[in-house]
């Protein structure tokens, strides 16, 4: 009887989501960009559209050397433009656009009394209407994996069945901000009120974010730099040890090394105070949801460590970096700091990245539950 309850009100409410003109035209935004990214393709030349070839060099280079193949390609495509991009931000923007409504609608006077007038708890009605919302993301996501899938499998020669995990996860994203538009929705009756509440809180969790990875990369790059200062006193200290007494080039070599110390003493000074900045930001970014950092984990699972490191392989091959002596007295390359970097971040897990973001929605839709059951329509 209840699981006959349920799935009718959410038969209901699909039909209601299924009836507004976003999810269509989502759904076709979806098709048309995995047709568009399915035109595309490498060769020795470049990239290649149709039959027509665009004379890239770095790509090309990395094709011919055998650091991206078209596997390997597709899914790096798929993610940073139909992922990261239209899944992550312009479909989630005319879900939230799409469902702000949902909940006023449904409190209005006339609806809610008739709803509540039927033999259904009112938790259960709550979150049987919530739930429907996400799947206007999940559906959405559901056809642009299938079809991510069947490209890259078709053109790229292998079948990447991970891209499956998009639906739920994207899902899980979007309820992450829709927690936020449901309780404001059902407290103002506003669907705009909704949608500009939404789009302000997503801007802070983005603000913080960003705040948080800026800080952590000038961190990572202090502790590089002291690593590789370090090492070269050392070198600097040996070569004063294996000088005679009477050398002549004796003070210069102890001047060397006191010069290195002094370095290191000012990068030590500004490694503490960033690590300080960083514990606060980091303090705050734990208790927001993480939207982007989710949407990275997803990016692991479809794009493998040893694909990514022949990537970045063909990258520092085709770059001669110079280091700033003047200033660190050291080389620092981009991609030793983006190596450690990366390192942090795999290091905070799952369970950490959405752990405290399901926290945060629980605590959201616990208020939110306990306002529906308290209040008086």
């Amino acid at each position: 009887m209840i699981a006959r309850q349920t799935l009718a009100m959410l038969l209901d409410a699909y039909r209601e989501l299924n009836a507004r003109k976003l999810f269509w035209i989502s759904l076709a935004l979806s098709g048309f960009l995995v047709a568009a990214l399915a035109t595309l393709g490498i060769n020795e030349q470049g990239l290649t559209f149709f039959h027509w070839s665009i004379p890239i060099d770095v790509v090309g280079q990395l094709y011919s050397g055998g650091l991206l193949d078209e596997s390997t390609f597709y899914k790096f495509l798929f993610f940073s433009i139909g992922i990261n991009i239209w899944l992550a931000w312009g479909s989630l923007i005319l879900a939230i656009i799409s469902t702000a409504s949902l909940m006023p609608d449904f409190v209005t006077s006339g609806a809610i009394e008739l709803t509540l007038s039927k033999p259904v708890g009112r938790l259960r009605l709550f979150l049987t209407k919530y739930g429907t919302a996400l799947l206007f993301v999940g559906l959405q996501a559901l056809i642009f994996s299938v079809a991510a899938i069947l490209v890259i499998g078709l053109r790229g020669g292998e079948w990447v069945f991970t891209l499956l995990l998009t639906a739920p996860l994207l899902m899980l994203v979007f309820s992450f901000l829709y927690c936020i538009s449901a309780i404001v929705g059902m407290l103002t009756r506003s669907a705009i009120a909704a949608i500009l509440t939404v789009l302000v809180v997503w801007a802070c969790i983005w603000a913080v974010n960003t705040t948080e990875r800026v800080v952590l990369f000038a961190r990572v790059r202090q502790e590089v730099v002291l690593d590789l200062q370090t090492q070269q006193r050392k070198l600097a200290e040996a070569k004063v040890a294996e000088a005679a007494s009477d050398a002549p080039n004796l003070s210069e070599l102890r001047a060397k090394v006191d010069q290195w110390n002094e370095r290191i003493t000012n990068t030590d000074s500004t490694l503490t105070t960033l690590k300080r900045v960083h514990a606060v930001s980091f303090a705050v970014k734990s208790l927001l949801p993480k939207t982007g950092e989710s949407m990275e984990l997803l990016g692991r699972a479809i794009i493998t460590g040893p694909e990514i490191e022949r990537f970045r392989a063909g990258q520092e091959a085709g770059t001669n970096f110079r280091g700033d002596p003047e200033t660190e007295g050291v080389r620092v390359s981009p991609r030793m700091v983006e190596r450690e970097l990366d390192k942090v971040l795999e290091s905070r897990g799952v369970l950490w990245t959405l752990g405290t973001s399901i926290a945060f929605e629980f605590v959201v839709l616990a208020i939110a539950a306990w306002l529906f059951r308290r209040r008086d329509f």
